[in-house]
């Protein structure tokens, strides 16, 4: 019984253990999607304007 009991033990760690990293990785996914997402938003924005910025640049040479 005791072996039983260890063993039971261990795999409720093991579960446990697996469903905190599931969790954290969802987290972690979740953390980056939100930072690129706005990334990519601003990053679109500056690229518009560096484009216009450009086209005046050239045209003034």
């Amino acid at each position: 019984k005791k072996k039983d009991d260890k063993m039971e033990s261990l795999i409720l760690a093991i579960q446990s253990n697996r469903l905190k990293r599931a969790q954290n990785a969802r987290d972690l996914f979740a953390r980056l999607e939100a930072k690129y997402q706005n990334a990519d938003e601003e990053g679109a924005a500056r690229n518009a304007t560096d484009k216009r910025e450009n086209k005046k640049r050239r045209r003034k040479n």
